[in-house]
């Protein structure tokens, strides 16, 4: 009979301790479906084992959300963003935070902005003060080209961290490309202030003082980023060029040789290298790369590669060879100004005035607006037309 009440009691202490120990369990993660095998490899970063380890743990018990979460983050991992989203969305119920900021993210890389913005929205109203994430949609309603809505989102950023610098800097692009200089400016300098270092907004001040052609601005922000940094090639050019607009010729060539080195035909660097060489009054060098440019040349600026070709054969008295190189230009862009050119070579270049007095013509057919210019054609072909009259008169 004792060892009957011995029993009962040892029974009674055992299921007491039992129960409280599966009272526990939810706490600590049991019961929820963890995984110990893909734990272990997860944290190994062996996401493929631990794929299959998870599987594995979700085919024995297939309420196992922990394993479910952790399957789905190693699809993340793994770039398989098809497996992941699924697995995420099987989730959302349980309102998880990770689950909706890793659907936000996986939509923002897949350019998905309408998802993205929708799980960033949701992150948003849960987080009210976490800047980070109407910072997040300012940026994908600016891709979406909703610049109304990407300025509030900016603006609640700036207002919950006034100080968060990648909001200064989305603001500032924002304006930037919508011609608003005055607004990036201001903004950037402010971000200066407080990071002065901060390359990206160095890059951007270099834009901005370049578009407002303060070439010396331009020039001293990007000579201080190229002393701490490799700028790249599309920065190194504009350098060159503020250079040469401030007549530091020998300091462009250096630069622009420098993109040179890693791209021989930049069309850019090669055109900017004619003009410094143009500058210096070194018209073979000057000739050679504005020729380089136009071989190299696939972009919208080929009639300035031809214009510049024309600019140095009228420098070395190659006049019917300036004619052919703005024919040239006008085949890229038509600019009446050039007819106007082409007829003062053509006086040069011929004793026959026919094709002088055709091309100004043909200029005076495409009124400029430029009233000298104006002037000079009608009063060069008034005498050319009167020279041409006396000369056929009979003697």
């Amino acid at each position: 009979m004792y060892i009957c009440i011995i029993s009962c009691l040892t029974m009674i202490y055992v299921y007491r301790k039992f129960s409280f120990i599966l009272w526990l369990m939810p706490f600590f993660g049991f019961g929820q479906g963890v995984c110990v095998p893909g734990d272990s490899l997860f944290l190994k970063q062996n996401f493929v084992a631990a794929a299959e380890a998870y599987t594995l743990c979700i085919s024995e018990d297939s309420t196992a959300i922990n394993a479910r979460f952790s399957l789905a983050k190693c699809y993340d991992q793994l770039g398989d963003w098809a497996k992941a989203k699924t697995l995420y969305h099987d989730l959302e119920y349980t309102e998880n935070v990770d689950v909706i900021y890793r659907l936000a993210a996986i939509y923002e890389s897949q350019q998905n902005l309408p998802k993205a913005i929708k799980y960033y929205r949701k992150l948003q109203q849960l987080f009210p003060k976490n800047p980070q994430y109407p910072r997040k949609l300012g940026a994908l309603y600016l891709l979406g080209h909703e610049q109304g809505q990407a300025f509030v989102s900016y603006q609640q950023a700036l207002k919950i961290a006034p100080e968060d610098l990648a909001s200064i800097m989305g603001l500032a692009e924002m304006m930037y490309q919508m011609d608003n200089l005055n607004g990036s400016d201001s903004l950037v300098q402010t971000g200066l202030q407080l990071d002065s270092m901060h390359f990206g907004l160095a890059y951007l001040n270099s834009r901005i003082m370049y578009r407002q052609k303060n070439y010396s601005g331009a020039a001293k922000q990007l000579l201080f980023l190229a002393a701490n940094t490799d700028l790249p090639l599309a920065y190194n050019n504009l350098l060159g060029y503020s250079l040469i607009q401030t007549d530091s010729f020998d300091q462009a060539v250096f630069y622009l040789r420098r993109t040179l080195q890693k791209e021989p035909k930049n069309e850019y660097a090669l055109f900017y290298l004619g003009l410094a060489f143009e500058k210096k009054n070194d018209f073979n060098e000057a000739m050679y790369f504005f020729q380089e440019a136009a071989k190299a040349g696939i972009s919208e600026n080929m009639h300035l590669f031809y214009q510049g070709q024309a600019r140095i054969s009228s420098r070395k008295g190659m006049y019917q060879q300036v004619i052919k190189s703005y024919e040239k230009s006008l085949e890229y862009n038509f600019e009446p100004e050039m007819y106007l050119y082409m007829a003062g070579a053509a006086e040069s270049a011929y004793k026959n005035k026919s094709k002088a007095i055709r091309y100004y013509k043909k200029f005076l057919e495409y009124p400029s607006g430029d009233e000298d210019k104006i002037k000079l054609a009608k009063s060069r072909l008034s005498y050319l037309e009167e020279k041409k009259f006396m000369e056929g008169k009979p003697k």
